[in-house]
């Protein structure tokens, strides 16, 4: 029986070799050679980390402790209703089952009463996507830390001035490398093309240990998001001195009063740096940086070190916008609306920064940051009431504007006066109020043509199914006895049908009629 066991486990040792030990899931994720912790799982081929949940805390970590003494390392990753509130790539030598605290902690570090430990004898390259130090606000950070600090207590850097928004909804691609001394990563936007490269000096041996364990933590707290690995590979001893680091711009990215003279430096000795200022990605047959680049207007700078023997490096961007008048500005439009539960508003945001970043009192919206100019979907809560919708600079997080939406839960005015009693009175109306009918809010929006004047009360109707979908609409009778049906919403004017009781050859006249809508008034003639 002894003779038969050791021949088996020489193979199943050699088998346990052979199957490989580093990670790699370039095709995406199964669970075989990953130990997962507090709920993380498998979705499809997806590392789930958190899925949308509450309080979540999670971990994933390949089960084999791998060299990290140098490494090259990518991973895609994807967050889905991003609202908070992040999550880390974590070396640790504490063990498999390494799980920190959730929410600001992105299971990686502690929190805030100190109750739960952070994974110690560790560094983690951490995402994040909420901050309570910064403001209780969304933001789209990136950082490190090390032994288990929480990431909440000391926030990483802002990605948004490169065009990098981890609230997208984007798949992001991850670049990291470390060559004994200094990390470096970079996030690329998938979709658009963005990067945001960022880089440390540190010795991550002297934190976990020559081997230590790789992989991902994750968390949420009372506001969540569903947190996606799509796909991970990881190459120790690569990252040595093969790869050039990443060049870094003098002044940084940012917005400016003036014509701003920039330098591009590298930490590799004996580099050669390539950039371009199109927007296309430099090479070696790119223009050689040896002088300081002159931006005089908005213009979006790329470069690459190449050293020979090397590998080249990524590439870094830097965006600088130069703004004559100096001060950062931000206007909304609309400057009000009225919608029903459930409707959706599209709204835009002009500025002469980087873009804006949106939030609500109450509702959602199709994308959480726009560029200037263009336009996001609003959608209003299940809730009724006066909501607040702002825009703010993120090139400026102190320069804002917003829009009051009144959201009302009435399903119509049906009768004269409103209701039975004819009082006229609507408790349901949250935009047209005394405090906002003044000029600077209230006025003509469009207008409709009608056969006649307009004596009779028109009625409104909210989410009518009518013309292929639901629409708030406006029925009127004129004197002509002919009725109307109107887009209450809509400008230009979109009549959905006229119905003509008696016969043509009524005298015909010209009366204005308001809506229900602040603003809005429809002109029959």
């Amino acid at each position: 029986m002894k003779k038969l066991l050791l021949p088996l486990l020489a193979l199943f040792t050699c088998s346990l070799s052979a199957f490989g030990q580093t990670p790699n899931y370039g095709s995406g994720f199964t669970s075989s050679g990953l130990t997962l912790n507090g709920g993380a799982g498998i979705s499809g081929t997806r590392l789930r980390l958190t899925d949308g949940g509450a309080a979540e805390a999670r971990s994933a970590f390949f089960s084999t402790a791998v060299n990290v003494q140098s490494f090259v390392t990518d991973f895609n990753f994807q967050l889905t209703n991003a609202n908070a509130d992040g999550f880390t790539f974590t070396i640790q030598g504490i063990g498999l089952g390494a799980l920190g605290a959730g929410g600001g902690g992105l299971g990686y570090g502690s929190n805030s009463a100190g109750t739960i430990p952070g994974i110690g004898s560790s560094v983690a390259v951490g995402f994040q996507l909420y901050s309570s130090v910064l403001g209780n606000k969304e933001v789209s950070l990136t950082g490190d830390w090390t032994n288990g600090a929480s990431p909440a207590a000391t926030p990483g850097t802002s990605t948004t001035g490169s065009g990098v928004n981890l609230h997208s909804g984007d798949v992001m691609k991850v670049h990291m490398a470390y060559d004994g001394t200094i990390l470096t990563w970079t996030i690329t936007d998938s979709n658009t093309g963005k990067s945001f490269p960022r880089s440390v000096t540190i010795n991550i041996p002297s934190f976990t240990g020559n081997t230590a364990f790789v992989g991902f933590t994750g968390g949420s707290g009372g506001l969540t998001a569903i947190q996606d690995v799509l796909t991970w590979t990881y190459t120790p001893g690569s990252g040595g001195t093969q790869q050039v680091a990443t060049p870094t711009f003098s002044p940084a990215a940012g917005t400016y009063t003036s014509t701003q003279m920039v330098t591009i430096s590298d930490t590799t000795t004996g580099t050669t740096i390539y950039y371009t200022t199109d927007g296309s990605t430099p090479t070696t047959s790119s223009a050689q940086f040896t002088v300081p680049i002159t931006v005089s207007a908005t213009k979006t700078v790329k470069a690459m070190a190449a050293a020979s023997g090397l590998t080249n490096s990524v590439v870094a961007t830097a965006t600088y916008t130069i703004s004559a008048s100096g001060a950062t500005t931000v206007t909304v439009s609309p400057r009000r609306a009225a919608l029903t539960v459930g409707e959706t508003l599209s709204i835009a945001a002009t500025t002469n920064g980087a873009g804006v970043t949106w939030t609500a009192t109450g509702g959602g919206f199709s994308s959480n940051s726009s560029a200037s100019g263009v336009a996001v979907t609003f959608t209003a809560p299940a809730t009724a009431g006066s909501h607040t919708i702002t825009a703010t600079s993120t090139t400026d997080a102190t320069v804002s504007a917003s829009l009051t939406v009144g959201v009302t839960d009435l399903a119509g005015v049906f009768t004269y006066h409103n209701n039975l009693s004819r009082d006229g009175s609507n408790a349901q109306e949250y935009a047209l109020t005394t405090s906002l009918v003044n000029t600077a809010t209230f006025g003509k929006l469009f207008s409709c043509n009608a056969d006649g004047a307009i004596y009779a009360q028109p009625l409104w109707i909210a989410n009518l199914n009518i013309a292929g979908g639901l629409h708030n609409v406006i029925i009127a009778a004129t004197m002509r006895d002919s009725v109307y049906a109107f887009d209450a919403d809509t400008s230009p004017c979109v009549s959905y049908w006229h119905k003509m009781l008696i016969p043509l050859g009524r005298a015909t006249g010209a009366t204005p009629m308001s809506t229900r809508r602040t603003s809005t008034q429809i002109l029959a003639s």
